[in-house]
């Protein structure tokens, strides 16, 4: 897992709204939002469970730490 370089994706994601706010139909600019929103929520998902298993804290059955809930749509 590479989270720098999927921190840098959706940064790189989160410049390109900035930069075509305005220049986008509605349409375009709601999906890149929902995109951004979710993708920003995964990443705190798996930085977490990386820093967890780093920390030798193990996950329950469905993945996630003891007390964490992860929604999947």
């Amino acid at each position: 897992v590479d989270l720098v370089g999927a921190k840098f994706a959706i940064d790189l994601l989160g410049v390109l709204q900035d930069k075509t706010t305005g220049n986008l139909e509605e349409q375009e600019a709601a999906e890149l939002e929902q995109i951004l929103v979710e993708l920003r929520s995964r990443f705190v998902q798996i930085a977490d469970l990386m820093a967890q298993q780093k920390a030798g804290i193990a996950p329950t059955e469905d993945g996630a730490a003891p007390g964490n809930v992860i929604q999947t749509p």
